[in-house]
This record gives C-alpha cells, sequence and structure tokens, in this order.
C-alpha cells in the first residue's frame, strides 16, 4: 500500500508533489507496459525525468547533470522563451510497424494556464523538430498529456480549441492527445485528441 513506501516526510509542498507526481507517472507507463505486452507492441526505450544523465562534478569536458529527457532548444520562439524543456517520459514503441516516438506529460493539479504552457513548450519543441533530433526521429512525436481532474480536462480541451498559439499547429489531431488519469491508469488507450 502506499503507506508502506518510504519517502521523505518533510512538509516541504514541492517534495510532496514529486512524489504524487512520480507515482502518477509511474502508474501512467505501467498501464502503457501492460498495454503493449497484452497488444504485442514492441517497446524502443522508455526515459524518464527522474533519470539522470551527465556528471555533478563537471569539468569543463562534462555534461551538466539534468534530465534525461531534457530538450535543448536552440532557438526559442517570442512565446516559447525556455531554452529547454524536461518533458516527464519520452518513449518508443512499434505500432503498425513502425517506431514511433511519444512524449508524456502528467499534469496534476488545477491550473489550466499552466498545464496550456506546458503542452504550448511540447509542441513548439515537436514541430521544430528538437525532440526528434535528440532521438533520431524524422517525424513529428505525439504529445500525450494525462491530466489528475475531469473538471480541468473539461477546462484545458474547451481552452485549447480557442487557443490561438496551439492553432497555429498543422495536424493537431495527429499529434496531440489529452487523457484524465484515472482512466489512463485502467485502460493506456483512453487518449482523445482535441478536435
Amino acid at each position: 500500500s502506499l503507506g508502506e513506501i518510504k519517502y521523505p516526510k518533510s512538509t516541504n509542498t514541492i517534495v510532496k508533489n514529486d512524489f504524487v507526481h512520480r507515482i502518477d507517472t509511474v502508474s501512467a507507463m505501467i498501464s502503457f507496459s501492460l498495454w503493449a505486452a497484452k497488444n504485442s507492441t514492441p517497446v524502443q526505450f522508455i526515459d524518464y525525468y527522474f533519470d539522470k544523465t551527465g556528471s555533478q562534478r563537471r569539468n569543463d569536458e562534462d555534461t551538466p547533470l539534468h534530465s534525461k529527457t531534457r530538450i535543448d532548444i536552440a532557438q526559442p520562439s517570442q512565446d516559447i522563451l525556455n531554452k529547454f524543456i524536461d518533458p516527464d517520459v519520452i518513449f518508443s514503441c512499434n505500432i503498425s510497424g513502425e517506431y514511433k516516438l511519444f512524449v508524456l506529460e502528467i499534469a496534476n493539479g488545477r491550473d489550466t494556464g499552466r498545464i496550456i504552457k506546458q503542452i504550448r513548450q511540447n509542441l513548439y519543441a515537436a514541430y521544430q523538430g528538437y525532440i526528434g533530433q535528440k532521438y533520431n526521429y524524422d517525424k513529428t512525436p505525439r504529445i500525450l498529456v494525462a491530466i489528475e481532474h475531469e473538471s480541468t480536462f473539461n477546462a484545458l480541451l474547451a481552452s485549447l480549441k480557442c487557443d490561438p498559439y496551439i492553432a497555429k499547429f498543422e495536424y493537431l489531431e495527429q499529434f496531440l492527445f489529452l487523457g484524465l488519469q484515472a482512466q489512463i491508469f485502467e485502460h493506456w488507450d483512453n487518449w482523445v485528441n482535441i478536435d
């Protein structure tokens, strides 16, 4: 049970929120793994944000310690000023004889503004080829966003449909999918597009 899991017992909100976020991330990927096994879908790799690469003891030639999923953005746009993103999970699997690349974000909480910003950043990185470049994938990866609360899911769906920045992206119905965490944890294929 959850009560038996050892974790930092700090009253720090960041620690508690990250603990829950990690559990939700792992729960989503367990659901994916069960779906992949059931459907005989080969998984090429899974990278998590909490897995690190690089070195803490940085010499001039060492890469600094950072998330395995970190995507550097060489030319941020006026709308997206971040120089990198750290998606929660990036994974690849073989669907219909072709390997596809996916970016998964676990969106906890009710802050639709924060979630929309996160979606915008991921779409920008995907459509500009930054994610594909890192993973040697020459197509646009699919963005999956698992949302904690149904009210947030509904508000987000309505907001995304009329968001002028999101509207700039062509074929979005093929590349952006939302799901309620409770449904995704039960059945991986409960994703919907924003169309």
